[in-house]
């Protein structure tokens, strides 16, 4: 994972964090007295905006984030560019099995993204700049088409069963 900041301007973090403004925020501070990074990143990364806020952080943050269930089990991954996220992403359900799948454009999703149930797809369509768009398609549990939902600019306007 790439390091989006020094050690040093975590210890700054978390002084003043000292207040325990949020559940996240607290956690923060026991990864760092751990030595665990990589967790912290995580939590600094989800609570940038507010980091923002209180004028600990002032540039946007880029980089790998990933989040994790509370079983331990990946929860998404992907890229940030100037604290939005950008470029392929990957969600999981809490036992590891892939969920969805899909891009970001400056923080849209945008392009094709694809939903699993069970490990097998359910459904998948396009998204332009955060809209779907283009047809969708259902999946029965045996990969069979069930429907198709065609959209405009987010705004449905054919259903095909």
């Amino acid at each position: 994972m790439e390091t989006l900041f020094s050690k040093e301007k975590y210890l700054v973090i978390l002084q003043i964090i000292e207040e325990d403004y949020s559940f996240n925020l607290r956690k923060a501070k026991e990864f760092y007295e751990a030595g665990d990074f990589e967790a912290l990143h995580r939590i600094v990364v989800r609570e940038q905006e507010w980091l923002r806020e209180q004028g600990i952080i002032s540039e946007p943050l880029s980089g790998t984030g990933e989040s994790w269930h509370s079983n331990g089990q990946l929860s998404s991954r992907g890229t940030y560019v100037d604290g939005k996220a950008h470029g392929a992403w990957e969600y999981f359900n809490d036992n590891g099995q892939l969920w969805t799948r899909g891009a970001y454009e400056d923080g849209e999703r945008h392009g094709v993204w694809e939903y699993f149930y069970d490990g097998h797809p359910w459904m998948r369509g396009t998204f332009n700049l955060g809209w779907e768009h283009g047809v969708w398609e259902y999946f029965h549990s045996n990969g069979q088409i069930w429907r198709r939902d065609t959209y405009e600019h987010g705004r449905l306007i054919k259903i095909e069963d």
